[in-house]
């Protein structure tokens, strides 16, 4: 039993960890590669998302 807490515990803390970084951009230095690699690339497909759709509100003022 105590094992079992200390595996959810252990987990509980590794989810905060992640929902602080990805929410609060806080705790980058604990990322290894691949995390940053991850982070980098949502990031640059959100840029994307957001590009596209100033390019269609810019073009339905326009029109």
């Amino acid at each position: 039993m105590q094992e079992t807490l200390k595996k959810l515990k252990d987990s509980n803390n590794e989810l905060r960890r992640e929902i602080r970084q990805r929410v609060l951009g806080e705790d980058l230095d604990g990322l290894d590669l691949n995390d940053l690699t991850i982070l980098e690339q949502h990031m640059q497909d959100s840029l994307t998302v957001v590009r596209e759709r100033k390019v269609i509100l810019l073009h339905s003022f326009c029109v």
